[in-house]
């Protein structure tokens, strides 16, 4: 396994491509750093030396997800103070990666050499910065920079066919390296390009319609939030079998992921139902339709993960999808309801209607293992013990902190499973194929299920635990699945109501977001991967659950905490951040194995933007309803949100909306669900 990334490490993607580097621009081959692509690092060191003169980084600013800027200052062995300023400007694409170096001497002339050295060894990204190489990896040696006039290039270590161009015009061969002069009189500036060209991956990835939709907000910090939410999840969208999918995080999962590219495109509706569509059927063409002990496919189940490049996954080769997880098939159901609503085609949804039937057969037959009415999560024999979102091995405790493993009936499983027959029901009414009675039915039966067995008392009121275990026990634990339950829409009013304060309790909410495990519970550990840290998308997908049963109150603190997260990372909301309190520690402590940019963890400000909004149109209907709860002094403006036929424009400001255009929709406001997955 690769070693975490380094907080300070500079993360740029773009269409599946991801530049890693330290603070300084550099790679170095022994860290987690490099230009990956197809699942192997193409560039595994890169270092860019100033000979005459030296320099020291003083700035750094994103310009994009997939462009940043570096700013150096010059400094000579006549002169104390800089004489000058080094500016590199970079951009990462489908083709390769381009930097751009400006240097300007004002205070007195300068004289230096710039040298570039490279390096390549093709490593998978799962060994990333590894001691020790992968025995099986045929990368077993690091090729060098050939340099030439002009360039150079970096042959694939294995003898392969693959070339890396590097294009640097005026740059001349010195040993194995890239060298340039510069010489400066005061007041002027020399400019120079170098440009590495990934030769067998150049086609441009483009999102279509996404930028008709604009969308500003009061204060700034929102409206900078929300730019490089829509930035980072169009520099995640990368080429797969002729389309396009939202790939689930850089630099480690480029790669389709079925929890975590659905709940990405559900965030990204509100740019546009086309990504969403595109990974719905990407997922939909993967679709198990037999059995397989070694992948996990069962007929009708989602797929867990999917590597289009050059690695395979728990022994399965490249392009073999996995299936182990027991949340795709249900929120594949969901996530096409979402599409629907936003305004989906009708012939899209119809087309894709089949996969979500076989989906919730799935659920039924396959998912439900014991026959008891609950989907459970089975470890996998060559792949994950929990097949939930908190997927690693240690992520379930009971209330004394013991680490349970075994079959596992897991809370929000059966919320998706329940908004997943709720949203058939829907969706067959509309397109004519069915009156969704059988499902309707299914629907009450398991909600009536799951509150006798999975709602327990606590000081606060009724919560809802974290799993059944094997011997079908209630894991009476306070996590943030309760904020997911309550995002489904199976809980009664009445214990939803219970369950959305308690989010917002000392003990769950960490003044930056819902903590995976509470801090009084004793399996808890603010560092713990699912075990106490914060992840942005679980508390936005709680903020939803509490916009949708009017606890305003709730939506503002929990948007209040992200906001505020986004704000500490310079508007990029990180993957995850430990758990410790905001009381005690003013800035948040980072996980350090955090992807970045990490495609939910981005999207969760869209879900806040939109949960703030109470924006839930429902186009089958022909109704689109807003309910503003924004922080005084907040205003949010949103031109050309395209719903299916309709276009619709509004100012939100505080709880009041003014200046709806919207014609052909009606628009409701004042009006929200109580204990339902879907606006009425």
């Amino acid at each position: 396994m690769a070693r975490p990334l380094d907080p300070l490490d500079l993360s740029l993607t773009g269409a599946g491509v991801a530049l890693v580097t330290g603070p300084d621009g550099s790679i170095r081959p022994g860290a987690a750093q490099g230009l990956v692509v197809d699942d192997r690092r193409v560039v595994s060191g890169w270092q860019l030396d100033t000979i005459g003169a030296t320099v020291r980084r003083v700035g750094w600013q994103r310009t994009g997800a997939s462009a940043d800027r570096l700013l150096f200052t010059v400094t000579t062995e006549a002169s104390f103070d800089p004489v000058g300023v080094l500016e590199r400007r970079r951009c990462v694409d489908r083709g390769g990666f381009v930097e751009h170096i400006r240097i300007t001497a004002h205070a007195a002339g300068c004289r230096m050499t710039l040298w570039l050295t490279a390096e390549r060894d093709d490593q998978l990204v799962f060994h990333l910065g590894d001691s020790d190489r992968d025995p099986d990896d045929p990368a077993s040696t690091r090729t060098l920079l050939e340099p030439g006039d002009g360039g150079g290039r970096l042959l694939e270590p294995a003898g392969g066919a693959h070339v890396l161009e590097i294009d640097a015009p005026g740059w001349h061969a010195a040993h194995a390296a890239l060298a340039t002069e510069v010489e400066l009189a005061m007041g002027e500036s020399w400019e120079g390009s170098i440009t590495v060209r990934i030769g067998e991956t150049n086609a441009a990835v483009l999102v279509a319609d996404v930028d008709t939709v604009q969308i500003r907000a009061v204060p700034h910090e929102l409206g900078d939030a929300i730019r490089d939410a829509r930035d980072d999840l169009r520099a995640l969208t990368m080429p797969v079998d002729g389309g396009t999918i939202v790939a689930a995080g850089s630099p480690f999962f480029l790669a389709l992921f079925g929890r975590d590219s659905m709940i990405a495109g559900m965030q990204f509706l509100l740019d546009s139902h086309r990504p969403l569509l595109e990974v719905l059927g990407e997922l939909a063409h993967h679709q198990a339709d037999g059995f397989d002990a070694a992948s996990g496919a069962e007929p009708g189940r989602i797929l867990h993960e999917l590597r289009v490049g050059r690695a395979g996954v728990f022994g399965l080769p490249p392009g073999s999808p996995y299936y182990g997880a027991v949340d795709t098939s249900a929120l594949f159901v969901v996530a096409l309801g979402e599409a629907a609503r936003w305004g989906a085609p009708r012939a899209a949804v119809a087309d894709l209607l089949p996969a979500a039937r076989a989906a919730l057969r799935w659920c039924a037959e396959h998912g439900d293992v014991d026959g008891d009415g609950f989907i459970e999560s089975v470890p996998h024999a060559t792949g994950l013990t929990n097949l939930g979102w908190k997927d690693s091995s240690d992520s379930i405790v009971d209330r004394h902190g013991t680490v349970i493993t075994g079959r596992l009936a897991l809370s929000e499983v059966q919320g998706y499973w329940y908004r997943g027959l709720r949203t058939i029901a829907e969706v067959e009414r509309w397109l004519g194929t069915g009156d969704g009675a059988q499902a309707d039915r299914s629907a009450d039966g398991l909600a009536a299920r799951f509150h006798e067995r999975f709602v327990y008392a606590t000081d606060d009121g009724p919560f809802v635990g974290l799993a059944l275990d094997d011997d079908k026990q209630l894991l009476d634990v306070r996590t943030s699945n309760a904020g997911h339950v309550l995002w489904s829409g199976i809980l009664d009013p009445g214990v939803a109501d219970a369950v959305a304060s308690q989010l917002i309790g000392d003990d769950l909410f960490s003044g930056w977001g819902v903590r995976t495990v509470g801090m009084n519970e004793r399996g808890y550990n603010p560092f713990g991967y699912h075990r106490g840290s914060v992840w942005p998308h679980d508390t936005a997908l709680a903020m939803l659950g509490a916009a949708h049963i009017g606890r305003t109150d709730v939506v503002r603190t929990l948007a209040g905490g992200l906001l505020d997260l986004a704000a500490a990372h310079g508007g990029q909301l990180p993957e995850l951040i430990s758990g410790l309190p905001r009381s005690e520690l003013k800035l948040p402590v980072p996980y350090t194995a955090a992807c970045r940019p990490q495609a939910w963890a981005a999207g969760a400000i869209l879900m806040v933007t939109r949960a703030m909004l109470g924006l839930e149109p429902n186009v089958p209907a022909g109704v689109l309803a807003l309910n503003p709860c924004l922080p005084d002094g907040t205003t949010v403006t949103l031109t050309g949100l395209t719903l299916g036929e309709h276009v619709v424009s509004f100012t939100a400001t505080g709880s009041d909306v003014v200046e709806v255009v919207a014609p052909t929709l009606r628009v409701e406001t004042g009006v929200r669900t109580h204990g339902s997955a879907e606006p009425t």
